[in-house]
């Protein structure tokens, strides 16, 4: 039996990602400088987009 999870039901990708970004601003000190704990994730959600979509316009690899 297969399931697949499109629209976050089964696991909650945005929590996930958020506890993520929190996680890295937390171990990166030189981060507090620059953003607040409560604007990374959403910079970070933003950086991440845009790579993201980099890759779906075919401008570059998975690897890279």
């Amino acid at each position: 039996m297969i399931f697949f999870d499109l629209d976050g039901t089964l696991l909650d990708y945005k929590y996930a990602e958020r506890m993520t970004a929190i996680k890295i601003y937390e171990q990166y000190e030189q981060l507090h400088s620059l953003y607040s704990i409560k604007e990374f994730p959403i910079i970070l959600d933003k950086i991440i987009g845009k790579f993201i979509q980099q890759y779906l316009d075919g401008n570059v690899s998975f690897q890279e």
